[in-house]
This record gives C-alpha cells, structure tokens and sequence, in this order.
C-alpha cells in the first residue's frame, strides 16, 4: 500500500471494492477514503455472495462506533473476514468480547504492559535487538522485511514466556492466520491454511497452560500472569487463557513487522528525514512513535450494530 495519499482523482464509488485486499497491498486506498469522507462517510457495499456492510470513515463517526459496545458490539467478530459469520470465539476470546469482561481481562494486562512496567526488560530487549541486526552491521546481504518477521517473537517472547526454541513455528503460524492467501504461508486452500493455523496456535498455548498448572512453576510472563486473571470473579479456563494467548500472539506478530520496514521505507523515500535523525539522536523516540502510526497495517475495524443506529445521515 502506498503510504503517501496520492493525487486526488476521478473515483465511482459504486465501483470501488473496499473488500479486494489488492486495494490495500498493492493499490492507492487513500483517495478512494478522501473521497467517502467528503461524499458518503456512510458508504453500503454489497459482494457479490450477497453479504454487505457499511463504511464509516469520519474520524467523529468511527471513534463513536468503537468507543459505544451497547449499540455496536464486537461480540461477533471484529475483523472483515467475519463478516457474514459470527465469530466462533466471541464472549471468550478478549478482542472479541465487549465491556465489562474485556475491560476485567484486559486491565491486568494492560498494568504489566506499561513503559514502566516493561522498563525493566528495556537492557535484554536492546541487546536482542543489538543481535537481531549484527548481520547487517557485519555488510551481510540483509533482507529487513523478510527477518523482521521474527522480531516480535525475540522481543516479546520472553515477555510472554515463550522459549526461543518455539518463536519460528509460532511465526509462521500467526502469518498463516494474517495472510492464509499468500503462497509464502498458505497450505492448501486459504480456508485449510486458517484451519491449521488456528488449531496449532490454541493447541500450543493450552498445552503451554496444562504444562504450568501441572508444574506449579510461577513467572512473570504474561501467559502465565493470564492464569491468575479472574473476571467476574471467576479465574479464566484452560480455553479462555489459550484464545486470549493466541491473540497476543497474533497482535504481536502481525504488526510490528510492518512497522519496520514500512519506517525504513519511508526513511529511504525521504532522505532528508534519515539525515535529521542521523544527526540528532534524540529525534528518534518521536520517530519510532511517527513510524507506528505512519505504518500501521491495521485500516479498518468491524462493528455489529445491535439495533438500527442514526449515523453520519443515515441508519
């Protein structure tokens, strides 16, 4: 996806498919979101096998969809391809869930996931990153998309309590899930891709669950910080702490990758910014956080309304 909005320009938007992920890997989709914002920040798409949603684009619009679970629930699924079948993790698995469940299960993790919370994991991660881009410093060719797959399994495998020995698997699986169409990850069909990769992942975190359990061994990984949540007062079943490991998981993987390069990118396109920061160091903190939202592979989010909603002029 282009990450500069190119020119403005003549647009049918009955004819745009905001569902071709073509659109959004290899196309120009900021033109086409301009043009909604200006002229149908409520916009109906209907696919051909006769599913259909509505597009809100306008930031007051959105932040109300996401911000209000009593009229739009993410109960049944919260990415585009749920659409038009319910999500079968909802209630349960923690991105899939409404308040006030989410808010109990994600609260305590959110408290260990805080700058200073992680502060003290600041020296391993350096040095991992330190070891992570030893290949390229030496002068080795170095394909900085291609290795930046494994990075959030280095950086956050500790912190989840995941030994080194797994980060590839798991890798591989969670880009599975993201992209079960790209032949890079895809075994079989699309559908036989997700169904592998969806089994293999919720398999490893409840057997990574039974394992502690059976051991009684404690840690301060958030894996096993999971099995101490107790929403409703209630601890999290072995199910529960494996869905809600697996989206971790999957968060993790699927978007920091893209972060880094897409930054590089961006740095490489504009070497004028690469200089600035190459001379000032402390412009880096305010870079990494630029680059987050510059580069973010997130675009869209699903909501169910749970009833008829007025919005941004229609219903």
């Amino acid at each position: 996806m282009r990450l500069t909005p190119g020119p403005a320009r003549d647009i049918d938007l009955d004819a745009v498919d905001l569902f071709d992920l073509d659109l959004y890997t290899a196309g120009d989709p900021h033109p086409v979101w301009d043009l909604m914002r200006a002229r149908a920040p409520l916009h109906h798409q209907v696919l051909p096998d006769g599913r259909e949603f509505w597009s809100l684009t306008r930031y007051e619009d959105v932040c109300r969809v996401l911000g209000d679970h009593r009229e739009f629930t993410s109960e049944r699924g919260t990415v585009p391809t749920h659409l038009g079948q319910d999500d079968v993790a909802a209630g349960v698995l923690l991105t899939s869930t409404d308040p006030p469940r989410h808010t109990e299960v994600r609260r305590p993790l959110g408290s260990k996931l805080t700058a200073r919370a992680v502060r003290s994991w600041e020296d391993s991660i350096r040095r991992t990153v330190v070891r992570f881009l030893e290949p390229a410093l030496d002068g080795e060719v170095f394909d900085l998309a291609e290795r930046a797959l494994l990075l959030p399994a280095i950086v956050t495998g500790p912190l989840l309590g995941i030994p080194d020995k797994d980060w590839a698997e798991l890798v591989q699986l969670t880009a599975m899930v993201t992209a079960p169409s790209d032949p890079h990850f895809q075994l079989g069909s699309e559908a036989a891709t997700l169904a592998i990769a969806h089994h293999e992942l919720v398999t490893y975190v409840t057997d990574w669950v039974k394992r502690r359990r059976a051991s009684g061994e404690q840690d301060d990984s958030l894996l096993h910080h999971l099995m101490s949540v107790r929403p409703g007062g209630a601890p999290l079943s072995d199910e529960e702490i494996a869905l809600d490991g697996y989206s971790i998981l999957l968060g993790a993987n699927v978007t920091t990758p893209h972060t880094v390069s897409g930054t590089v990118q961006a740095l490489i396109e504009r070497p004028e910014q690469f200089d600035k920061a190459q001379a000032d160091p402390t412009l880096i903190p305010n870079l990494v956080e630029e680059g987050l939202r510059w580069t973010s592979a997130a675009c869209n989010f699903m909501r169910y309304a749970v009833t008829d909603v007025p919005i941004a002029g229609g219903v």
